[in-house]
């Protein structure tokens, strides 16, 4: 067989395509969809072919609607995220400012762009810190991310004090806080909990203008009252009847398990965590 017959790879240099690819980012060169963002209405200039070949949400985007020189509107989202999204569409890579990953991960979420999600994700993971745990939990609950949520619950079972002590905790949804307060290997004692929870409460009930027993409804039943002491449980009972976060009948079945000395097994609200102390 000649040599000439004989196949072989012909490459250039992968930052000539990745460059051109930039080049085309918002712009007007070739586009034929429009995108307005944000309340600003932002435009933006994209290509369909490219849009509908990395993305899925896209592609059906585009099939169902006919080809308009009239723009996209996405009022709720922010411009600078979704700029970054459409660059990472065309390079396969994105500049972001650590502080704004997490609404490049919504953005990314909003079109299906998974591979962004994944990078998102994996950010998070490996640099997640004090001040950003409760932000990422919350991403993950939110976007419904169940490996992301639990793979960060390990590290809010090693520095769950620090965690429970940071501002962002009292910024957590109802729905994130009672997911982590689920957890049998939080390392932190269920009086300090039930304080924290409690502040929690009250500034959530401030901030939505809400009675303090309607913001703590989905989250206070996964607090384990018959952990405490009689002293400590009388303690926050007295509490209650000023702010009223949790339900009579809580602390009544509370009261009951320590009367009646139930083995610590026997529920869900009597399981000892990992911080629970010994009384």
């Amino acid at each position: 067989m000649s040599q000439f017959n004989e196949y072989l790879t012909l490459e250039a240099e992968a930052s000539s395509l990745l460059n051109d690819m930039k080049s085309l980012l918002n712009n007007k060169l070739y586009s034929d969809v429009k995108f307005a963002i944000g309340n600003e209405k932002v435009l933006f200039h994209a290509h369909r072919c490219i849009l509908a070949l990395r993305c899925q949400i896209f592609a059906d985007m585009f099939k169902e609607m006919p080809i308009t020189d009239e723009p996209f509107l996405f009022p709720d989202l922010q411009s600078d995220a979704f700029m970054l999204v459409l660059e990472f569409i065309y390079t396969n890579k994105c500049n972001v400012l650590k502080s704004d990953v997490i609404f490049v991960l919504s953005t990314a979420l909003e079109f299906g762009v998974m591979e962004l999600v994944k990078v998102c994700e994996k950010y998070f993971e490996e640099n997640v810190t004090l001040e950003t745990a409760c932000q990422a939990m919350q991403a993950a609950v939110t976007f419904g991310l169940d490996s992301f949520k639990r793979s960060l619950l390990p590290f809010f079972r090693q520095n769950t004090a620090e965690i429970f002590n940071t501002s962002s905790f009292n910024e957590l949804s109802e729905e994130t806080l009672a997911y982590i307060l689920q957890d049998d290997e939080l390392n932190m004692d269920e009086y300090d909990i039930i304080k924290a929870v409690e502040n929690w409460t009250l500034v959530n009930s401030v901030a939505l203008d809400k009675p303090a027993s309607e913001v703590s409804r989905s989250v206070v039943c996964n607090v384990r009252l018959p952990l405490l002491s009689s002293d400590e449980l009388a303690e926050i009972e007295c509490l209650n009847v000023k702010n009223h976060f949790i339900p009579i009948e809580q602390i009544s079945l509370a009261w009951k398990h320590i009367a009646l000395k139930t083995p610590l097994n026997a529920s869900f609200e009597t399981t000892p965590r990992t911080g629970t102390r010994i009384r």
